[in-house]
């Protein structure tokens, strides 16, 4: 659920039928920040439950559902009927924070702090993910949204940035994003463990990460960075891919 809530960072969130809902989403052709998620790992109950949380989305908004537990092939075969189709499934790694050095980089790590930080996390973002930078979105008001925020600079001028999101005792890492320019140089790998360390000192008991699943022919840099910095795999979740048809 931590990164469930850590969502709100990208549109407004409701529970409808048991499940997590974005039914106003600040980016509605970014389908992978756009999650339906079950509150209860077996969602949906029944055929009835699934149908009242895909009629909360917006029109013309690109979705995915999320499916995990025991219903995985029930559920797929219902959202396959509503012309959803398998999309790549997300691992999910864990790990009990603790203090780690942070790896050597020529890009310079700090915590963003001004208003002027939180525009450039916000220009990374949309920057790195393809999102239309024209739409209005909570991106730069991260931190009274429950994030920190973290930027790699190249000689004064932001080129990566990344985040936490804290949920209880537990942390969520996410919004990853380098401008192309500056990627292959280390700046995610030293986030990365900069923010381990940052979760450590705030004294969280649990941090959450994910990132694609292994597929022949995909690239899994961000998967071989997640090991190295100690996280241990958990679970695949199942995604299933759609737009709300607009009536």
């Amino acid at each position: 659920m931590s990164s469930v809530c850590s969502y709100r960072l990208t549109g407004r969130l409701e529970e409808v039928a048991g499940a997590i809902v974005p039914v106003r989403p600040d980016f509605p052709e970014a389908g992978f920040l756009n999650r339906i998620v079950g509150v209860e790992p077996d969602w949906p109950e029944s055929e009835d439950q699934l149908d009242e949380a895909l009629s909360a989305i917006s029109p013309g908004t690109h979705f995915y559902v999320a499916v995990e537990g025991d219903s995985t092939d029930r559920t797929g075969e219902w959202l396959e009927q509503r012309g959803l189709s398998p999309g790549l499934g997300w691992m999910g790694f864990r790990q009990d924070p603790s203090p780690v050095s942070i790896p050597s980089t020529e890009l310079t790590i700090r915590e963003a702090e001004s208003a002027a930080d939180r525009e450039a996390f916000a220009r990374i973002t949309c920057v790195a993910f393809g999102l239309d930078s024209g739409l209005p979105s909570q991106l730069a008001n991260a931190h009274d949204l429950g994030w920190r925020v973290w930027l790699a600079e190249d000689d004064g001028e932001p080129v990566a940035s990344a985040g936490l999101f804290t949920c209880e005792s537990t942390g969520y890492l996410g919004v990853d994003g380098t401008l192309p320019r500056a990627r292959g140089r280390g700046a995610q790998t030293a986030l990365l463990s900069t923010r381990v360390a940052a979760a450590a000192n705030q004294g969280l008991e649990h941090l959450f990460i994910e990132t694609g699943e292994r597929k022949a022919g995909l690239p899994d840099n961000s998967y071989r960075n997640i090991l190295r910095a100690g996280f241990r795999e958990v679970a695949v979740t199942r995604h299933w891919v759609g737009v709300r048809q607009v009536p």
